[in-house]
């Protein structure tokens, strides 16, 4: 019985892990994730250390998002700098 409860479990994190398809996602929208998850970590560096980890791992993301938009071939000279990571 404990089997047929963990299966819809592993389901739903199989489905949150599951890639992108970079080819469905315009440049604007990248663009866009880019943005918020940029203005979301400064809000989170904002409120202490023990947000920092938070702050830092929407960073990280923003790699992967820029990655996906130069393989796109966007223009990102324009999108707005990161601040540093904190610790």
């Amino acid at each position: 019985m404990k089997k047929l409860m963990i299966l819809p479990l592993l389901l739903a994190v199989a489905a949150c892990t599951t890639p992108r398809d970079d080819r469905t996602y315009s440049c604007e929208q990248l663009s866009a994730e880019y943005a918020e998850n940029t203005k979301s970590a400064i809000g989170k560096f904002g409120q202490g250390k023990a947000m920092f980890g938070e702050g830092n791992g929407l960073l990280d993301m923003n790699v992967g998002v820029k990655a996906r938009a130069d393989r796109k071939g966007c223009d990102t000279k324009l999108w707005p700098a990161q601040p540093d990571s904190m610790f």
